[in-house]
């Protein structure tokens, strides 16, 4: 028997694995084709973050510092 309880806010209840719960969206009838999600989604077009801009700088910089240090070495030592 299914029905609408008028619980108060914050009330704590008892669920276990044989309750089910809804949250007012109702659940597509059986049978019904749902689209398929969204192959490109919103990550894909946002620009690049942060975190990875600065990754980026940080590895174009040791790159530099490395080819710097490496002709400094060469012409230090004679070596063609």
């Amino acid at each position: 028997m299914a029905g609408c309880m008028k619980t108060p806010l914050g009330t704590e209840v008892d669920l276990g694995s044989g309750h089910t719960v809804l949250d007012g969206v109702p659940a597509p009838a059986k049978g019904a084709r749902q689209p398929p999600p969204p192959l490109y989604g919103p990550c894909l077009l946002w620009p690049r973050s942060p975190i990875s801009a600065t990754a980026e700088l940080l590895l174009l910089q040791s790159e530099k510092w490395l080819q710097h240090n490496n002709e400094q070495l060469i012409s230090a030592t004679g070596i063609t």
